[in-house]
């Protein structure tokens, strides 16, 4: 019985510890591929072409680019010039209901 007590007790430590190091592991790296407000670059989407290879839309300033990536290599498909750039994340104005109402 005390055996089974200390195997239940053991166990829930062990995955305690293993939550706290995920935890701290993500903090460490996984926040480096979070897009931040206000930065100049931009990645609109990625798509994963398979094992090795990705695609990635990423606006900078007034272009748009298409750019494929795989272990060794970054090729850029083509660029665009952009007339409308999107304003940088997080300096949207949102419209009051009577403005919605009067646009609609």
């Amino acid at each position: 019985m005390t055996i089974d007590l200390l195997q239940i007790i053991l166990s829930g430590v062990v995955v305690l510890a293993l939550i706290f190091a995920s935890a701290k592991m993500y903090g460490k790296y996984g926040t480096k591929f979070v897009q931040k407000p206000g930065g100049e670059i931009k990645v609109i989407d990625s798509v994963y072409l398979g094992k090795h290879g990705r695609l990635f839309l990423v606006e900078v300033g007034g272009q748009i680019s298409l750019i494929a990536a795989d272990n060794s290599n970054l090729s850029v498909i083509w660029t665009r010039e952009i007339s409308d750039p999107r304003p940088p994340v997080g300096t949207e104005q949102c419209s009051s209901a009577e403005q919605v109402q009067e646009e609609g």
